[in-house]
């Protein structure tokens, strides 16, 4: 096999003419071109293909269809998360050689085992693996198998995950997964000069080829793992054009040493479970280099998964998504698709073409079965947030089975998680009941995931018992999320006094610990007050949100932003002398939002503008635009001034409409569950006060939804909209 390969990659195309004598020159030199083994000489689409040999230009049949373009910082982004985690807890994964990769022979396999190193620095053979693994992966011919596929063949060897794959292990476990052979990497240290050393032995005990580099000091390391792979590989048969057009390592991960010796000592920790140790040590990499993307993946992890502004991190590694791995590359433009630029369709898009890339091309059962499992969470992560559960729970359904028989899919919660949120979601709330049940029964640390369940099914009682009683238990940014959830879900079921105690509480607990999360409460509690109990009230912690004066990054500048549209909608609503008002200086601020990156915010400011300024035909116009619904959950806040903007024309029926749709529209992802019931009980309130047709089903809902009101909130709200 190794012949053969060596041979399809170094030997000239053969002329077709030597066997087939009729066939002309032309047809002949159109082959050569299509089958030339450098992908930048071959033809760049299927019409120059047929152009050459026909002689013709075609005509296209058809045309390809254009495609149209979260706050909660604890639990919000885990699914992300771990659509991003599994990508590179189970390696760097399925690598260039799927996407692009020269050549149209299959690549050998091959299992990369523990760098060998005298002494005590063992992080050098972190470094040592985390690098050749990256350059091994630019090879068309090379594929490493990932972590997943080792992990099950060293469990089937009654061995640990965590073993340490030392020669003879490694040639275990290639045996076990048919991989043609093992690459046993080793460093030594001989003053300041590094010796480096690859071998590739085959499957049967034969070494094939052995590769060596040195390395004058330690700023020479990285460039030796790149001369030491580019040996390895030219050894294996790939084209001398080939390997020039590789990128080098310093590119596609850093020239600096430290910053790869932090991000490995990272990704070890992340690999062996412990994602919340390694921000410190992402953080120092990025500090060193600026420009490494693998570091800002790693840091968008962590941020998701233990807390933090994921959002900063994940719009720079968008921006240097052609330094990352091809898979790491797609999962990095998914979570950009769904959370920075939240455009679920788009999210749809790119998932589609990488199961159909993809799935194919996988031998390992497991590697296959790892990723059908992400690409079914996030396919069904980005039908939830378009608001359309039933086909989220359809989605879900075609892995599970499959996904109960895979041992390492990190994304194993997520699954069974997002499929009880959409059955509650769609309204099958036994179905909802059993599915929940069981995966807390198999996955405990999906617990503090209880409120959000409640919520989706509509579950207001369940869902603030459960916040109140985890807040005591979690750290204090959790802390500070969970009591301001139980603020809005209070405000819900008519208890404005207990919604405020949570908020104020929210707010004790957040204050020391940032400005973020100080200003993720008085948003959530200004937004709550306008929305739900008492519009003047919600002047007073806005104005303190806004009283800062520094420039925002990533999310706290898109909570800024969704602050100005709130400033703007209270201005537009509340009448009176704005000086008498506690915080009526939020009318004075000049808003300043990036529609470029913030683009729902700033729609939603605009139509409030345009509401408050006796325009509600541009706040109807803006509120109908395309891009509002594309974007699903997180477009629902900018449609309510296109409501009042219809009751203020005088067109009751219009404005009832996008009421319904309010009401109606699933709950969405849970980074939007406080905005998504703060929507909708609104548009509940307003449909009673419309009257017509949808009047007596919303005053039925809320009815239910105050059962356990507050006696004053039952005298002074409830008995009025209600009509007792």
């Amino acid at each position: 096999a190794q012949a053969v390969i060596a041979k399809s990659f170094s030997d000239p195309i053969p002329s077709i003419r030597r066997v087939r004598h009729a066939v002309s020159e032309d047809i002949d030199a159109a082959i050569e071109k299509a089958l030339d083994k450098t992908p930048a000489d071959r033809f760049d689409s299927t019409e120059r293909f047929i152009e050459a040999l026909t002689g013709e230009r075609p005509v296209r049949s058809s045309t390809r269809p254009s495609q149209r373009v979260g706050m909660n910082r604890w639990v919000v982004g885990a699914p992300a998360a771990l659509a991003v985690g599994a990508a590179l807890w189970f390696g760097f994964g399925l690598g260039d050689r799927i996407f692009g990769g020269g050549g149209s022979v299959e690549p050998v396999s091959l299992v990369l085992g523990a760098a060998s190193i005298p002494g005590t620095d063992s992080s050098l053979a972190l470094v040592m693996g985390m690098a050749l693994e990256r350059a091994l992966l630019e090879s068309p011919i090379v594929d490493v198998m990932t972590t997943g596929a080792v992990w099950s063949a060293l469990l089937g060897m009654g061995r640990e995950p965590s073993a340490t794959l030392d020669e003879a292990t490694a040639m275990q476990v290639a045996v076990r997964t048919g991989a043609a052979g093992v690459v046993m990497p080793g460093i030594q240290r001989l003053g300041a000069t590094y010796a480096l050393s690859a071998r590739l032995v085959s499957s049967e005990g034969e070494v094939q080829a052995i590769a060596n580099a040195q390395a004058d000091d330690s700023t020479g390391l990285m460039q030796a793992i790149d001369v030491l792979a580019r040996d390895l590989r030219g050894q294996l048969g790939e084209s001398s054009a080939s390997l020039r057009q590789s990128q080098n390592l310093s590119f596609l991960l850093t020239p600096s040493l430290e910053a790869v010796r932090l991000a490995a000592q990272a990704l070890a920790l992340m690999r062996s479970g412990r994602p919340h140790e390694m921000g410190g040590l992402v953080e120092r990499a990025i500090a060193l280099d600026s420009n490494f993307a693998m570091g800002h993946v790693l840091l968008l992890l962590h941020r998701q998964v233990a807390g933090g502004d994921y959002l900063v991190p994940m719009e720079r590694s968008l921006a240097l998504k052609d330094r990352l791995p091809s898979e790491t590359h797609f999962i990095v433009e998914w979570t950009g698709a769904l959370y920075a630029h939240r455009a679920p369709a788009r999210a749809l898009a790119s998932t589609n073409a990488m199961s159909g890339e993809v799935l194919g091309t996988l031998r390992n059962e497991e590697d296959r079965l790892n990723w059908e499992s992400i690409l079914a969470n996030i396919r069904g992560l980005a039908f939830l947030e378009r608001g359309e559960p039933k086909r989220a729970m359809q989605v879900h359904e075609t892995i599970i089975d499959a996904e109960t028989r895979s041992q390492f899919s990190a994304v194993m919660p997520a699954i069974f998680g997002n499929q009880s949120m959409a059955l509650a979601q769609w309204g099958d709330s036994v179905a909802a009941q059993r599915a929940w049940r069981q995966n807390l029964a198999d996955y405990p640390s999906q617990g503090p995931f209880e409120p959000y369940f409640a919520l989706a099914g509509q579950q207001w009682a369940r869902a603030a018992a459960t916040a109140h009683g985890l807040a005591p238990v979690l750290p204090d940014e959790h802390r500070a999320t969970m009591l301001a959830l139980l603020g809005t879900v209070e405000a819900i079921r008519g208890r404005p006094q207990a919604s405020r105690a949570a908020f104020a509480a929210a707010l004790e607990v957040a204050m020391p610990v940032d400005e973020f999360l100080s200003d993720f409460v008085l948003f959530h509690r200004a937004s709550t007050e306008f929305y739900l109990l008492d519009e003047a009230r919600a002047r007073v912690p806005l104005a303190q949100m806004l009283a800062g004066t520094q420039p925002k990054r990533g999310l706290h500048r898109r909570l800024h932003a969704g602050g100005q549209a709130l400033a703007a909608a209270i201005c537009s609503q509340v009448p009176g002398p704005l000086t008498e008002v506690p915080g009526g200086d939020i009318c004075d601020l000049e808003a300043d939002v990036d529609s470029t990156l913030d683009d729902l915010e700033a729609l939603e400011l605009l139509g409030w503008q345009a509401l408050g300024t006796g325009r509600p035909e541009d706040a109807i116009h803006i509120g109908s635009t395309l891009r509002l619904i594309d974007a699903g959950g997180p477009g629902w806040r900018a449609r309510t001034p296109a409501a009042l903007a219809y009751e203020a024309m005088g067109q009751p029926d219009s404005a009832a409409a996008v009421y319904d749709g309010l009401v109606r529209a699933a709950f969405g992802l849970f980074n939007h569950a406080q905005s998504a019931i703060l929507m909708r009980s609104y548009a509940l309130r307003r449909l009673v006060a419309l009257g017509g047709e949808h009047a007596d089903s919303a005053r039925a809902v809320l009815q239910r939804d105050w059962v356990d009101a507050e006696p004053e909130f039952r005298r002074s709200v409830a008995d009025v909209v209600l009509g007792r």
